[in-house]
């Protein structure tokens, strides 16, 4: 598929913002306006493929730039039904992802660890406009935005720590900010009065807490590729059970 049609490749990403997604739109108490501002952040996803190319644009570049395009705008324009901010918010959002992509790729940050985890929690976390699109009071948008944005954000370092031979020396360092970022998430929530939204972080914690005190695992792609799905999948369940 990747070699017609010049979708972006990291996986994680398709994961984290359907997961979102999916987040947003079920706590919503009206569906229209969340679903247009997935849509118009999916829109400026997959927008990403052709500026994060090298070669020449082609035929599939116009074919995935228009269908973007489309979802963007009429994203937009659901998501407006909420009120113009949300309309406005969602396609700013949706050109951010574009023009960070562009950035990341001419500048060649488009592999570093810091790029890759800034740009998982902000998937992560627009679960949290999503749902505020929706309807969703302000505190329990943020709360979803922070379980979430650090479920996804922390991914990066234990994954690569995982399956990067070069980086694998230094899982120490990888769990060590996995576990204070999942501090601070549990910090804001408490300030949020909203502890029970802590549920969502718990598949995480739970997988530092066997990294910690067991032996580095020594998994294929594939296999950490499921781990990751049923994790976020399990994350966003309880988020959502927290937060209804």
């Amino acid at each position: 598929m990747n070699a017609r049609f010049p979708f972006p490749r990291e996986h994680g990403g398709y994961l984290t913002l359907g997961g979102a997604a999916l987040a947003g739109v079920l706590l919503a108490t009206a569906a229209a306006p969340a679903v247009g501002f997935a849509l118009a952040l999916s829109g400026g996803f997959f927008a990403r493929g052709p500026f994060e190319r090298s070669a020449p644009w082609g035929r599939a570049d116009a074919v995935l730039l228009s269908l973007s395009s489309v979802a963007v705008v009429f994203g937009a324009w659901l998501a407006a039904r909420a009120g113009n901010v949300f309309g406005i918010a969602a396609g700013s959002a949706a050109l951010a992802i574009v023009g960070g992509a562009w950035w990341a790729r001419h500048t060649r940050e488009h592999r570093a660890a810091r790029f890759e985890i800034a740009a998982m929690a902000i998937l992560g976390g627009a679960a949290g406009p999503i749902a505020l699109a929706g309807g969703l009071p302000v505190r329990s948008s943020l709360a979803l935005a922070i379980v979430l944005g650090v479920h996804a954000a922390v991914s990066v370092p234990l994954v690569r720590s995982e399956l990067r031979p070069r980086e694998r020396p230094f899982h120490g360092r990888a769990e060590t900010r996995a576990a204070v970022a999942i501090g601070a998430a549990l910090a804001a929530l408490l300030v949020l009065e909203l502890p029970m939204a802590a549920l969502g972080l718990i598949p995480r914690a739970l997988h530092l807490v066997q990294r910690r005190f067991g032996s580095l695992p020594r998994l294929r792609p594939a296999q950490v590729g499921l781990r990751e799905t049923l994790a976020l999948l399990a994350s966003t369940a309880l988020a959502v059970y927290a937060l209804r």
